[in-house]
């Protein structure tokens, strides 16, 4: 999704990190009930809070497991979540992980912060301080309504919170420590003094190749392009998401896995390199959606055997 600059969000997450439990309980209860959330007993439903309630849906919304414009849970949402047909129903699989965060990221108006931070910013070590600045600069220069700093800086502080694994200690609870299935993707480490980040350019060795086709065919189809340069799929242009920064990978890396998968796919698309520069040529329209799927039923396949 490109980011639109007078079409973003902040602040929906109210200043919570998603949770473990959170997306299949939510999913669970607004298949039962779609109106649970504006529910009197959505508290009791959840098991959680008001705040936390909208918090929920606020993620659902944000990893476009809930189509924003219909109401209704998106047909990516019902194949993984169903709780009885559904692949991956209660966030077991490291590759769902990686693909709610391609969602996430790639998602500029419902997760304006996320989308900025794995895609327009570029420091690779950072303070949250820092990084909080950066944002406030990027919002004041490139969008059109002014967003509160204290909203800004709770969204930096949310994203930390949920990517980057928590030092335990007295001031840190281990429950927010362990709740966050973000951490384990390792796009974000914080400091043994806990004030320091850094976000690097990796193998990304755990990332499916065909959940990394779904961030790479999703983009092409967007932009309308039959032919991309891989540049353009490593860094954000034109202010779209870019799955080589989203992912933190190294260019080789990208290059490399790329290579994998038209080997894979080699009816559908091939890398090739004209004038010395790598290109991702798509031979004929492949719905993403139909990645995710066969992702999900080879790894079905290699649990059954």
């Amino acid at each position: 999704m490109k980011l639109d600059n007078s079409a973003y969000k902040f602040g929906g997450a109210q200043k919570f990190p998603v949770r473990f439990a959170w997306l299949p309980k939510g999913i669970k209860e607004y298949s039962a009930d779609p109106k649970v959330f504006e529910n009197a007993e959505a508290t009791v439903k959840l098991g959680v809070g008001s705040a936390m309630v909208k918090s929920i849906k606020y993620w659902l919304q944000a990893f476009r497991l809930i189509d924003g414009a219909s109401g209704k849970l998106t047909g990516l949402c019902e194949e993984i979540f169903d709780q009885e047909k559904g692949f991956d129903p209660f966030l077991e699989d490291d590759g769902t992980l990686w693909l709610l965060h391609w969602l996430l990221a790639s998602n500029a108006r419902d997760a304006t912060a996320a989308f900025w931070f794995f895609n327009l910013y570029h420091q690779s070590e950072f303070s949250g301080e820092e990084a909080s600045t950066s944002l406030r600069d990027f919002a004041s220069q490139n969008l059109q309504r002014t967003v509160s700093v204290s909203t800004l800086d709770a969204d930096v502080s949310v994203l930390l919170r949920m990517y980057a694994q928590s030092k335990l200690d007295s001031r840190n609870p281990m429950e927010d420590s362990l709740d966050s299935p973000f951490a384990s993707l390792g796009l974000i480490s914080k400091s043994l003094a806990g004030k320091r980040y850094s976000s690097k350019y990796s193998e990304r060795v755990g990332l499916p190749n065909l959940i990394l086709g779904y961030a790479v065919i999703s983009v092409m189809t967007e932009r309308k392009a039959q032919i991309l340069p891989i540049e353009d799929l490593m860094y954000s242009k034109d202010q779209y998401a870019a799955p080589g920064t989203v992912f933190r990978l190294t260019e080789n890396t990208l290059i490399k896995k790329l290579e994998e998968m038209s080997l894979e796919l080699s009816e559908y698309f091939e890398v090739r390199e004209s004038n010395g520069i790598n290109q991702v040529f798509l031979k004929e329209a492949l719905d993403p959606y139909a990645l995710v799927l066969a992702y999900y039923r080879a790894s079905d396949e290699e649990k059954a055997a």
